[in-house]
């Protein structure tokens, strides 16, 4: 069976965007992580793989957005640009792609918003669960 997530660790305080690309390099999902304390402190978090959306399951790539140089990432125990890279080989996504993403997601012209995609740009609805659906009504 195929992997489901993938295990994300940051070495280092400071503050950390990870992202999902699908397969045509749509920035799907934005996790802002931040870690504080001395530079031995780490923080430990599971990014999906696979996402819901209203089109179908979405296989995505996991990308480091932004990070602050004192921190190390890894991805499964891999550097991660190096997982992103093999990710993308995995799921189809062409790597220009996924990383012009990432680049668009912090272009905004304060360093510190993120951009996601306008309505025009059609990103892909993801499923709130049937949790957040049940707290709706």
């Amino acid at each position: 069976m195929a992997r489901r997530e993938v295990e994300v660790v940051v070495k280092g305080p400071g503050e950390t965007i990870l992202g999902l690309v699908d397969r045509s390099g749509r920035m799907l999902l934005l996790r802002r992580l931040v870690v504080s304390g001395d530079s031995r402190v780490h923080a430990t978090t599971n990014l999906p793989l696979v996402l819901q959306t209203h089109d179908g399951m979405a296989e995505v790539v996991p990308v480091a957005v932004r990070h602050s140089p004192r921190q190390a990432l890894t991805f499964d125990g891999r550097e991660a640009a190096a997982f992103t890279r093999q990710r993308s080989k995995e799921v189809g996504a062409s790597l220009p792609a996924v990383r012009r993403s990432s680049r668009e997601a912090t272009s905004a012209s304060d360093p510190h918003a993120l951009r996601l995609p306008s309505a025009a740009e059609r990103p892909i609805p993801i499923h709130p669960g049937k949790r957040a659906r049940r707290r709706a009504r």
